[in-house]
C-alpha cells in the first residue's frame, strides 16, 4: 500500500462459483479506499446484472468468513460421531440449499484447510479444523473434484452412500479434542442449534467488527452467496424474530458446553439491553427487489466517505 502513488484508488471485487449464476458481488475496500472508486466499481458490478455489497478488506471478506465456522462445526459434530448426512439434512430442512459437509465437498477440502489456516487467528478451534481437513486430503480426499470427500462420487455426482474411510479414526483423530458430547446424545435439535448458532454468532461478530456496515446487506450478501435460507430473512432478521435476549441465553449455554467459539459478542449484549433490533421490523427482507442497493447507498453503506457519495450518485444509477 505504501507504494502505491494513489491507493485510493486500490479496492477489489470478489465474485462467487459458479459465477454465471451468483448475483452477489463483494466489493471489497481498504482503510484508503475512496469513495469514488467504490462507486464505479458498484457502477460495474450493476452493468454485470449483479448485486454488490462494500466489504471492509479483512480475511476472508464477509460471505466466507460468517460461511466458515459454520462449515468448521459441521466438521466439529462429525468428530463427536454424528453421521453426516443427518447433519446436512437437518440444515436442508433449515431450509439451505445444500448441507454444511456437502458444501465442504464442493468447495474442496484442500481449499477449506487452507481457508482455515487463513482465519486461524480469528476463529477459536480453527486450527483442529484445518488438521482434520489436511488430514483427509494428504490422502488425496479433496471432495467432490477428487470423487470422494464426506461423499463418495461418481462421474461428479453424489452418491446415497457416505465415504467408507469415515468408519476410520484418521478424521476424529486429527487434532481432535474429546468429544463434547457422544453421539446417541446429538439429535436434529442440537446439530441445528449449533449450527445455525454458528452462523449468528459470526454474523453479529463481522456487524461488531466493521466488516459490514448495515444489518441489512449482510442479510443480503448471506441470501445471495449462501442460499441463507431466504424465507427468514437472512441471519440478524432471525436474531431479531428470535428476540437478542433469547439469542444470548442459547449463545452462552452452548459457549459453555462447547467453548469460546459460541461466546456472544458484546455488540449482541447492547443490544439486548437497548431493546434494539439489529433490522427495523418494517424494511426490506433480502427476498424483496427493493433491498437492492442503489450504487449511493452501497458506498453509504461502506463506512467512510459518505458525503460524496451523493456527489456520484446520479452519474451511477
Amino acid at each position: 500500500m505504501e507504494s502505491l502513488p494513489q491507493p485510493g484508488r486500490l479496492a477489489g471485487l470478489h465474485f462467487f462459483n459458479p459465477v454465471h449464476r451468483m448475483e452477489l458481488v463483494e466489493v471489497v475496500r481498504t482503510a484508503q479506499t475512496e469513495t469514488s472508486t467504490i462507486l464505479r466499481l458498484v457502477r460495474l458490478v450493476r452493468q454485470l446484472s449483479k448485486t454488490p455489497v462494500v466489504v471492509q478488506d479483512s480475511p476472508g471478506f464477509l460471505v466466507n468468513r460468517v460461511l466458515f465456522p459454520y462449515m468448521a462445526e459441521a466438521t466439529e459434530l462429525v468428530a463427536e460421531g454424528a453421521e453426516i448426512d443427518r447433519i446436512d439434512r437437518v440444515m436442508k430442512k433449515f431450509g439451505m440449499p445444500m448441507g454444511p459437509l456437502e458444501l465442504l465437498d464442493q468447495v474442496g477440502l484442500d481449499v477449506a484447510a487452507e481457508v482455515a489456516g487463513i482465519l486461524g487467528d480469528r476463529l477459536p478451534g480453527a486450527a483442529r479444523v484445518e488438521a482434520r481437513l489436511s488430514t483427509l486430503w494428504e490422502n488425496g480426499q479433496l471432495g467432490r473434484k477428487s470423487g470422494s470427500g464426506f461423499y463418495n462420487y461418481r462421474g461428479g455426482k453424489r452418491k446415497d452412500s457416505v465415504a467408507p474411510e469415515w468408519a476410520g479414526s484418521a478424521f476424529t483423530g486429527a487434532g481432535t479434542a474429546a468429544p463434547a458430547a457422544a453421539a446417541s446424545t446429538i439429535d436434529e435439535a442440537q446439530i441445528e442449534r449449533r449450527l445455525v448458532g454458528s452462523l449468528l454468532v459470526e454474523s453479529i461478530r463481522v456487524l461488531e467488527e466493521g466488516i459490514v456496515q448495515q444489518p441489512a446487506m449482510l442479510d443480503l450478501a448471506m441470501v445471495l452467496g449462501t442460499g441463507f435460507a431466504p424465507f427468514r430473512g437472512g441471519p440478524l432478521q432471525l436474531v431479531d424474530e428470535r428476540g437478542a435476549a433469547e439469542v444470548l441465553s442459547d449463545l452462552e449455554e452452548l459457549a459453555q458446553q462447547f467453548g469460546e467459539r459460541f461466546a456472544p459478542p458484546e455488540l449482541l449484549r447492547q443490544h439486548v439491553a437497548s431493546g434494539q433490533p439489529f433490522r427495523s421490523s418494517t424494511g426490506p427482507r433480502p427476498d424483496d427487489d427493493s433491498a437492492r442497493p442503489s450504487a449511493a447507498q452501497a458506498a453509504e453503506n461502506s463506512g467512510p466517505h459518505s458525503a460524496a457519495a451523493q456527489t456520484y450518485s446520479e452519474t451511477v444509477n
